[in-house]
């Protein structure tokens, strides 16, 4: 304050502060970016069709799944919506029995085939069926010229025990129309044991004569099963033949989906589980023709099914209705084999899979397999589904997998003021893999300005294994990796950094190594500046 004052009011001769010399400083400063915890899911993406599960011990298993086929009731027996019609033409003895007694009593019947046949060439012979709702319409068509009173009696078709019957009279030439809501119904349609699939309707006409002399002409009846009916329960028999045939059926593994040729997965086991269940009174088993995969080069594969014990391949039936069974039919190395131009399974996967097709089929009734006691029998809310499960324990090597991962980042100091920067990654690596990678700058609109390439030193470390392959001890990791000066200018515009990493096991992935629910990588990435500031 002395001095100052001394120079302000003591010296007569003022300073310019233009022709002084900049004093600089020099110095160093260090500032934390970004950190993240990365455990496998973060590595390896599932999506909707995959799921991850730990075992007892905490491995991991990477599970993918898909629907293979699903089939209900109207799968197999078809909604009629047909016309039956039959005709009954008075013979001369009985036109001359009319013209000389003045009343004729006629009997003729009409069986009515409920079509067993679907249009995907399944055939199911029906014993009995449930309905739950219907319209059966029977229009009655009198050609004679004399009135007739009809009595229809259906003895199959009976509501709470007691069978159908019903009369109606019809004028001379005349029309009339019975309509019976068959909601509640039962059928019996083996006409007492002779036949499937078919019911009988009796009708009995008495015709009485009237003013005219003609005796000729008959009577017609039509009936339509309007808009079909609903099945609550059908019994019967669905005999021995392929209910769907599983063609194109796919399942993607997306796991060994990659973006680039060349990087390779090989695991160690993997288990194929076709998991069903049943409501169906009808027991199947499952026949599996082939069972091919796909590479991401397009390269096919065939897979050994023909090992697999036939016994394994048994979907049970339940043996009241509206029970289920559920059971799962399974694929492992064990049942299958090398040969004859097909893997087995390990090897099968081991090819980098991307798409999985099953042909294979479904047949009823085997062999040898208990049935229910009234043959098959199948209820409105019946279904059998059939779904693809690829178990992939995370055990096994991996070449040049990979991984990556952005974080926000914003470097505050003024470029001009930069003399030298670098970024610093430390990681606390708990996998038993291996990463090296590169660093890629970001504008806001995720532009890459420049990139700290791959290097030598930019490696992270794999965690120690025991000789089981699991990590018992993490590895620290600590990098520093200098910007170049030529990209010193464009920190101002960096908004993101990217990490992008590819991983093998360890040495350099030779060595099976085995994935557990709390593996993870830990890392933390900050910058070291060296500013050039002047006073």
């Amino acid at each position: 304050i002395v001095s100052i004052l001394f120079l302000t009011y003591s010296c007569k001769k003022q300073i310019d502060f233009d022709k002084i010399k900049p004093i600089t400083y020099n110095g160093d400063w260090a500032a934390p970016l970004a950190y993240g915890d990365y455990t496998i899911k973060d590595i390896i993406d599932v999506d909707s069709s995959s799921y991850y599960y730990y075992d007892q011990d905490g491995l991991i298993y990477l599970n993918y799944t898909s629907e293979l086929f699903s089939l209900d009731l109207s799968d197999l027996i078809p909604n009629n919506k047909a016309n039956y019609s039959v005709s009954k033409d008075l013979t001369p003895a009985e036109s001359a029995l009319l013209l000389g007694t003045n009343s004729l009593t006629v009997f003729f019947s009409e069986d009515i085939l409920i079509d067993d046949l679907n249009s995907n060439g399944i055939s199911f012979e029906l014993d009995s069926i449930e309905i739950k709702s219907g319209i059966f319409d029977f229009n009655i068509t009198n050609r004679l010229a004399h009135s007739t009173t009809f009595e229809m009696d259906i003895p199959a078709l009976k509501l709470n025990g007691v069978p159908y019957s019903q009369t109606v009279a019809a004028n001379a030439n005349s029309s009339t129309n019975i309509q019976i809501d068959v909601s509640g119904y039962t059928v019996d349609l083996t006409k007492n044991g002779t036949t499937h699939s078919t019911f009988e309707v009796n009708f009995k006409a008495t015709i009485t004569k009237g003013a005219s002399p003609n005796v000729i002409g008959g009577i017609d009846v039509d009936l339509e099963i309007k808009n079909g009916y609903t099945i609550k329960t059908a019994y019967g028999d669905a005999k021995r033949q392929d209910f769907l045939a599983l063609n194109n059926t796919s399942l993607d593994i997306e796991l060994f989906d990659f973006d680039e040729i060349g990087k390779t997965v090989f695991m160690e086991d993997a288990i194929i589980k076709f998991k069903w269940k049943n409501s169906f009174g009808v027991p199947i088993d499952v026949v599996f023709n082939s069972i091919t995969g796909k590479n991401k080069a397009g390269q096919s594969f065939a897979l050994d099914v023909a090992n697999i014990p036939p016994n394994e391949m048994i979907i049970t039936s339940p043996v009241v209705v509206g029970q289920e069974t559920s059971g799962e039919i399974v694929i492992n190395d064990s049942k299958t084999q090398m040969g004859g131009g097909k893997l087995n399974l390990k090897n099968f996967i081991n090819e980098n899979i991307v798409n999985m097709s099953i042909d294979a089929a479904a047949m009823s009734n085997p062999i040898g397999v208990p049935r229910p006691l009234f043959k098959n029998f199948i209820d409105e809310n019946s279904s059998l589904t059939l779904d693809i499960e690829a178990s992939l324990p995370l055990y096994g090597r991996a070449l040049g997998y990979a991984f990556k991962d952005t974080f926000e980042m914003t470097i505050e100091a003024e470029t001009d003021n930069i003399e030298k920067a670098s970024i610093k990654l430390f990681s606390v690596n708990g996998f038993p893999i291996d990463l090296e990678g590169s660093l890629v700058f970001l504008d806001e609109n995720d532009n890459a300005l420049f990139t700290i390439n791959k290097n030598p030193e930019f490696f992270f470390r794999a965690g120690q294994v025991d000789a089981n392959g699991k990590v018992v001890i993490p590895t620290e990791n600590e990098i520093e990796l200098i910007i170049e000066e030529k990209d010193i200018p464009k920190l101002g515009q960096v908004k993101k950094l990217g990490l992008i990493a590819n991983f093998s096991t360890i040495s350099n992935g030779t060595e099976a190594v085995k994935f557990y629910k709390d593996d993870k990588l830990s890392i933390k990435i900050g910058a070291r500046v060296k500013l050039k500031i002047e006073i």
